[in-house]
């Protein structure tokens, strides 16, 4: 079966479907901490656009992978449990990126058909905030556009 067909007809928990234990760890992993944006902490500030960041978020991807070929019958588990270790000494958002590199371009993880969950799910105070806030400025521009009229 190609992969294509095996990814349309693959279901996920919300349509009914169960979810392997290794997505669950990977969405447990890939979700971004609640007390996100309370953080003052400069020294943590991941942007892809950075070529540094780029660069060493390339050189995890590539430990990923190492360690994936490395241990083929549990590959997904020896990187999640490498990026918990890696999380605590770099920049945790650095290696959310780095496993997503991952997940998205080495084999082990296209054959069990592992997914990156959605930035909604994956950041939800994020998401959530920049929502309400490009809802206000919606509404606030027709309120002003109202009291033109």
């Amino acid at each position: 079966m190609s992969l294509a067909k095996a990814r349309k007809g693959l279901k996920t928990e919300k349509k009914g479907g169960k979810v392997s234990p290794e997505q669950k760890i990977l969405n447990q992993f890939l979700e971004a901490p609640k007390d996100k944006h309370k953080k003052k902490d400069k020294k943590f500030k991941f942007t892809q656009f950075d070529p540094e960041h780029a660069d060493a978020a390339y050189n995890i991807t590539v430990e990923f992978m190492e360690i994936a070929n490395k241990n083929p019958e549990n590959a997904i588990e020896k990187v999640i449990e490498y990026a918990k270790k890696a999380s605590e000494t770099s920049d945790p958002e650095l290696v959310r990126h780095a496993l997503m590199m991952f997940v998205t371009h080495h084999p082990s993880a296209r054959n069990k058909n592992l997914r990156i969950p959605p930035l909604i799910k994956r950041s939800k105070i994020i998401t959530k905030k920049s929502c309400l806030s490009s809802l206000l400025l919606k509404n606030k521009r027709l309120v002003e556009l109202w009291k033109l009229s």
